[in-house]
């Protein structure tokens, strides 16, 4: 793997069913309201289907800071 790629690999534990949690991160537009620190402004292009494919969503999000 070259020195540039990463990944994180993380468990949480969360007090709330799979439907809640599905339906938080399916909340695109809800990102900047429960993410504050990291999303600046999130809006939803396209809605896409009822179950979310196809949605088409524009993110801006703030410059990662470097130690």
């Amino acid at each position: 793997m070259p020195s540039n790629d990463y990944h994180f690999i993380t468990t949480w534990h969360v007090p709330a069913t799979r439907e809640e949690i599905s339906d938080v991160l399916g909340d695109a537009a809800g990102l900047a309201r429960w993410w504050p620190s990291v999303y600046l402004d999130v809006a939803v292009e396209e809605p896409g289907a009822a179950d979310g494919v196809g949605r088409v969503v524009r993110a801006s999000s703030r410059p990662c800071r470097r130690s």
